[in-house]
């Protein structure tokens, strides 16, 4: 399991932080699961770029818009929970919190065997 955290700069800056990231996880034999406040909405191109190799937990478990920041009033999906192959999200969900400016994000998987 990994957790990271992509900056706030710009996108091109959170891209060449996903592309380090890549390989660290990509080229693993055991399942990754990939979690962390990436600062980019879904049509990022670094979170294209990880969906390239990796499973968006919550396009395949949850529902609704999975609005976890602010915490108050949530008005956008920066918090992610991606998977590679051998890892099956079965459901996704956007909990409440006042720890955090941001809402905590559940996702219940079950881990088998990487291809």
């Amino acid at each position: 399991m990994f957790n990271t955290h992509l900056q706030h700069n710009d996108a091109n800056e959170r891209l060449e932080q996903v592309r380090a990231i890549q390989p660290l996880v990509v080229q693993r034999e055991e399942p990754v699961v990939l979690t962390g406040d990436l600062n980019a909405r879904p049509d990022a191109p670094e979170i294209h770029a990880l969906s390239e190799t990796l499973t968006d937990t919550w396009t395949r478990a949850g529902t609704g818009d999975g609005y976890t920041h602010p915490a108050t009033g949530p008005t956008a999906r920066i918090d992610y929970v991606f998977t590679s192959a051998g890892v099956q999200a079965k459901v996704a969900a956007v909990g409440t919190s006042d720890a955090s400016d941001h809402l905590p994000l559940f996702v219940d998987l079950l881990v088998g065997r990487r291809g």
